[in-house]
């Protein structure tokens, strides 16, 4: 922790300008990518998010861009949550609880924007073959850009992105985890038909999966 301020203080002087450095140069758009890794690091989830939006705006064709976009992605459904803890811990006011609500459904959609960058990018046969972290965070943001859509209460394109993480990592425990899911989505909307394939498929491939791998990829 101590070193994760330090690192901050330090990256901040830079990206705030009291290091003479512009935002043209080869040193701050380094810092800025990895200020906002820090604070995400930190469970800055805000300050982290604000950083990564404007390095994703400004650094557009940075190659980079499709990691930093899965972290905003990331960072955008813990402000959800934050929101979410928000609306149901205390009491509001209906005016302030429909900001909150309003916020909580604001971050989800950014998360899904962000989520979909980040897979055009990381999927993209002409990328670069991907290193451990950025494979991890392709699956995350496979598999949480289902769960955001379905927070947003979008059934059928829920549906639709997790059926689209089983087929993009087949035996794998991501895939695994979206039936489960899957299952627990159509069962929560009534639509039993969906769960019971879901779940037998899930069961499938959990006699598939190696030992070690069901600890999904969050």
């Amino acid at each position: 922790e101590a070193d994760l301020q330090e690192a901050e203080i330090h990256l901040r002087d830079i990206c705030e300008g009291r290091e003479s450095i512009g935002p043209n140069a080869l040193e701050y758009r380094e810092a800025m990518f990895q200020l906002g890794r820090v604070l995400a690091g930190r469970e800055q989830w805000t300050e982290s998010v604000e950083v990564m939006e404007e390095a994703l705006q400004r650094y557009t064709n940075d190659v980079r861009v499709p990691e930093y976009a899965a972290r905003a992605g990331l960072g955008w459904l813990e402000i959800a949550r934050m929101n979410r803890q928000h609306l149901h811990a205390t009491p509001l006011a209906p005016a302030r609880k429909a900001e909150v609500e309003a916020a909580m459904v604001d971050s989800l959609r950014s998360a899904v924007q962000r989520f979909d960058l980040a897979v055009a990018g990381l999927d993209d046969p002409a990328h670069s073959p991907l290193d451990p972290l950025e494979s991890q965070l392709l699956r995350q943001a496979y598999l949480r850009r289902a769960d955001a859509v379905a927070e947003l209460g979008q059934y059928d394109v829920a549906m639709d992105h997790y059926a689209a993480v089983e087929r993009r990592f087949g035996e794998e425990a991501a895939a695994l985890e979206a039936l489960v899911r899957m299952a627990n989505l159509a069962h929560l909307h009534g639509d039993e038909g969906a769960a019971r394939s879901a779940t037998n498929r899930a069961r499938v491939k959990l006699r598939r999966v190696r030992p070690g791998q069901i600890s999904g990829p969050d």
